[in-house]
């Protein structure tokens, strides 16, 4: 007999397509576990198709070039907004005529248990496809999109509106919800709602099962974006190294709008010879490169304690046994007495000493604990069982 499926329902274009790497990486992690810890198999239901965990490397392999300029810093005026947000409403139509004939189609030959969707901006996919089978929806949220989008800076006129139509429409509908962190559930207004709860993301932790060969080597991974903070990286870096404290290497791994202006930042600041750009690297490729350094750093693109996010860089660096170098914000506060963890104060001043620090503390034994705090809490095994045991409770 088959084995059951779970749809993941995932309305964004592949990386190739400019789609968020991250997003697909956590797909990937998710099915890949699930055939191995799970009662069912995953299937992802996107714009490429339905894939199973082994096409999904596949797609992990090759990444949107940056664009030969540096991205506008602002975005288009409300009128411009609300005309982007019109488009991305009927794309989202469009997708979820597809993905409910392919839900209806997959629960058609085994059985379905309950449907899987990310949160998106006027994604109903998941929620349609879920409704057509009779069966429950949990939604994964990663981030309250209208009002991260206000945080950067984003100009909507009509975000009540907005946020009513395109966030709130289907997770008042959802079964169940899983945020990435406790703050992604209050700005959701979702604490308090027992369909709801916070897990961390997860990393797929035999990835990184290699041997070591460490150097003084610091690394920062993810996509030049301004929330990320990668021009905070690279300068203090550079302060980090001005009175001969830091002799290290910085690898800036990724790509981005912006990575442009960070090479040129480089180049202003000397560092030419210290700091190397490898470009896009696929996730398989990944953890090799992990385990010839000491230290993962993780930057906020704000001096904020309103810090969202669930890094999955973090997750991998743990995995490979880095040393952590975090602000102490968001969900990383909690960490700051972690032997592997260095957890700086968030500033660029503080980043620069916290650096120094952690490239101090990255011992054998530092890279035991962060190898044993990986497989306690950043298997996704342990994002499953607390998913399911949400769903049931909903039951």
């Amino acid at each position: 007999m088959a084995r059951p499926i779970v749809p993941y329902v995932l309305p964004l274009p592949t990386p190739l397509k400019g789609g968020p790497l991250a997003a697909w990486v956590g797909a990937w992690g998710v099915a890949r576990n699930a055939a191995a810890t799970q009662d069912f198999d995953v299937r992802v239901v996107s714009p490429a198709g339905t894939l199973s965990a082994d096409d999904l490397p596949a797609i992990l392999e090759k990444e949107k070039p940056p664009a030969g300029r540096e991205a506008p810093a602002t975005d288009p005026s409300p009128a411009g907004r609300l005309l982007r947000d019109a488009k991305q409403a009927a794309v989202m139509k469009r997708f979820a005529r597809y993905a409910r004939a392919e839900v209806m189609r997959l629960a058609d030959r085994t059985e379905v248990p309950f449907v899987l969707t990310r949160h998106v901006l006027f994604g109903t996919a998941g929620l349609e496809a879920s409704r057509a089978i009779g069966r429950p929806l949990v939604t994964w949220a990663h981030a309250s999109l209208v009002h991260e989008a206000a945080t950067w800076g984003t100009n909507r006129w009509f975000s009540t509106l907005t946020e009513t139509l395109g966030e709130r429409y289907a997770l008042s509908r959802s079964d169940a919800i899983v945020a990435v962190t406790q703050k992604v559930l209050q700005d959701l207004s979702l604490a308090n709602d027992p369909r709801a709860c916070a897990i961390g993301n997860g990393t797929e932790l035999s990835r990184f099962d290699g041997e070591a060969d460490r150097r003084d080597r610091i690394v920062w991974v993810g996509s030049f974006r301004r929330f990320h903070g990668v021009e905070r990286v690279v300068e203090a870096f550079a302060a980090a190294g001005a009175d001969g404290d830091l002799d290290a290497e910085l690898v800036l791994v990724g790509r981005g709008p912006r990575v442009h202006v960070i090479e040129r930042r480089v180049r202003e600041l000397g560092l030419e010879g210290r700091v190397t750009f490898p470009g896009f690297m696929a996730p398989a490729d990944l953890p090799a490169l992990l385990l010839t350094a000491k230290v993962g750093v993780v930057a906020a693109g704000l001096d904020s304690e309103d810090f969202h996010y669930s890094p999955v860089k973090l997750r991998e660096y743990a995995a490979a046994g880095l040393v952590g170098c975090v602000p102490a914000i968001g969900e990383m506060a909690a960490m700051a007495d972690e032997p592997w963890v260095e957890a700086y104060r968030n500033t660029a001043e503080g980043l620069a000493d916290g650096m120094k620090r952690a490239l101090a503390r990255a011992t054998t034994e530092a890279s035991d604990a962060a190898r044993a705090y990986a497989r306690a809490h950043y298997g996704w095994d342990r994002w499953w069982h607390a998913t399911r045991a949400l769903l049931a409770s909903m039951r």
